[in-house]
């Protein structure tokens, strides 16, 4: 670990993400002690794609810890129990699985739904013609409180990757009031600065803090 290395890095993404957005760091592939460091750089808000690799770290230090990866169904009870919030949730059935499995831990589970705005078939998320069925039946569960929209731009030239934040923006705007949305969760290491100007509360940066 470079810890000088980290710390500009850090500090020149807070200057760029400014205090319109929150920083989740993605720590999937740092141990427990660049976790630590992070957090007494100021970070408080971590995404973590797998659960068995996030689960000795979450236990260890106490914040704010997202899902950010891809959950089936026969991890929900884990999930649940460890994260604060489950970014990824892209089907209803997930969904119903999470109220019921919350409904058994007394907690209600912060969640958001994740949209493949771009229609990429190997990627997770509702397509946006589904999104108004979907919340709709979603926000009636007891035990899940739906925050806002995850999305995960496509792979390419970080400009290029406007018009997918620009429509997302779009659909959020347009569930936002209705449902009491305050999250919009768009942005990664290579495209984050294209996500802000296009209206992202939170982007998920991995890569661009520890390189």
């Amino acid at each position: 670990m470079d810890k000088e290395k980290i710390r500009e890095n850090i500090e020149n993404i807070k200057k760029e993400v400014g205090n319109n957005a929150t920083l989740v760091a993605v720590t999937k592939t740092v141990d427990v002690d660049t976790v630590k460091f992070l957090k007494e750089l100021g970070l408080n808000d971590f995404g973590e794609n797998r659960i068995e690799v996030a689960e000795e770290k979450i236990k260890k230090i106490e914040a704010n810890w997202h899902m950010i990866g891809h959950l089936q169904s026969n991890k929900v009870k884990k999930a649940v129990k460890l994260f604060h919030v489950i970014q990824s949730v892209d089907s209803v059935s997930l969904a119903e699985e999470i109220d019921k499995e919350a409904r058994k831990q007394n907690k209600i589970m912060k969640i958001f739904v994740q949209v493949n705005i771009a229609n990429e078939s190997q990627k997770f998320g509702f397509e946006e013609k589904d999104v108004k069925d979907a919340i709709q039946i979603i926000s009636k569960l007891d035990n899940v409180k739906i925050e806002g929209f995850m999305m995960i731009a496509p792979h390419i030239e970080a400009e290029r990757t406007r018009v997918y934040f620009k429509d997302m923006r779009k659909l959020y705007n347009r569930y936002k009031k209705e449902y009491e949305l305050t999250r919009l969760s768009m942005g990664m290491s290579n495209d984050y600065k294209v996500a802000i100007s296009e209206g992202s509360n939170m982007v998920r940066i991995g890569t661009k803090l520890y390189e």
